[in-house]
């Protein structure tokens, strides 16, 4: 057993090692993307005040490290990035590969062109692993990385709702309860009060710009995409449930979130690019999904694996149709600009 054990481990570390080196070679080695040249701008000239102070001193403590260009500054935030995700994802689930090409469908190539959500991405990631194992310091911990990620981009503020995961209603009556919020939310977008709220509190003039202003009928596609991955999960979920699988994700807890992320669906009211806040929940749901599967096909194979099998793959093809695949400026140019392939 701990042969076949040690065997499996082996052949997936060489199956993930080619796609981890390509993809970071593609991701280290971008010279070009929609935001390059504005970061680069800014890290040479220094930015302005709408940049949140975290980002500003991530930047001076890499400079009297010794990283004194913007390339190099790339390069490190490269290595933070892909390796979280690459450390992440072989603790959580036994089919590191799956994952990893999933994530490269998407978002990947949005990671890369997005600096600071990037970074943000990777801590939500870590905050809500910490959140999970439920003891006595994790909500402290978890709302310091959430104001940590805060400071690098005001949006991560939004996910401090994580912490009322606990909130002692059934799941199905909590599902009403979300959706209803969600709906007064959204009827609330059309009244100037989140935007007065915003100049309260005093956000960036990106997010007040957001906030007093309401996106077209493209928001109905980020809200469909991420109900049909919440099915997606819940299927899996229930087929856990149903098998008393042993997984290495509580699958309870994940639920709790992808509950809560219902209240976020408003967001897209404003702008569609509150996409990226789904990305955490969207990447732990993979890692749940293909270990679930893992250990259900380790007994008996079902048409139920080989369906849900398929629409974890159809739910990211979908993610990457609508906001990868019709924009070249985000996906080829990270093969014909990038210094190593070139």
């Amino acid at each position: 057993m701990k042969l076949s054990l040690k065997n499996n481990t082996f052949i997936n570390i060489c199956m993930c090692i080619p796609i981890i080196i390509f993809m970071w070679i593609l991701y280290a080695f971008n010279t070009y993307n929609g935001d390059y040249e504005v970061y680069e701008k800014f890290y040479y000239l220094g930015m302005d005040s709408t940049f949140e102070i975290g980002f500003k001193s991530l930047i001076v403590a890499l400079d009297l490290l010794g990283v004194t260009t913007y390339q190099d500054f790339f390069v490190c935030i490269s290595v933070f990035v892909l390796g979280t995700i690459v450390l992440i994802t072989f603790i959580n689930t036994n089919r590191p590969f799956v994952v990893f090409l999933l994530f490269f469908i998407y978002p990947f190539f949005l990671v890369v062109e997005l600096v600071r959500y990037s970074i943000v991405f990777c801590i939500i990631l870590v905050a809500i692993f910490i959140l999970m194992k439920e003891n006595k310091l994790s909500v402290p911990i978890y709302i310091f990385l959430v104001l940590l990620a805060t400071s690098i981009h005001t949006s991560a503020l939004l996910f401090v709702i994580f912490i009322f995961y606990k909130l002692p209603v059934s799941q199905e009556r909590k599902i009403k309860i979300y959706f209803g919020m969600s709906v007064g939310i959204a009827l609330l977008s059309y009244t100037n009060i989140f935007y007065y709220i915003g100049l309260y509190l005093g956000l960036s003039s990106k997010l007040i710009f957001w906030l007093e202003n309401h996106a077209s009928l493209g928001m109905l596609v980020p809200i469909i995409l991420q109900l049909f991955s919440m099915y997606v999960f819940i299927k899996t979920y229930r087929l856990s449930k149903k098998k008393h699988l042993n997984t290495k994700i509580n699958g309870d807890f994940l639920f709790e979130l992808n509950a809560l992320m219902i209240l976020l669906l408003p967001a897209y009211f404003f702008t569609s690019v509150f996409a990226r806040t789904y990305w955490p929940i969207l990447f732990i749901n993979c890692l749940y999904i293909t270990d679930v599967l893992y250990h259900q096909r380790n007994g008996t194979s079902t048409a139920t694996c080989n369906m849900l099998e398929i629409l974890n793959v159809i739910q990211f093809v979908l993610w990457s149709a609508f906001y990868i695949i019709p924009r070249e400026d985000v996906w080829l140019v990270k093969f014909t600009h990038n210094s190593f392939l070139n």
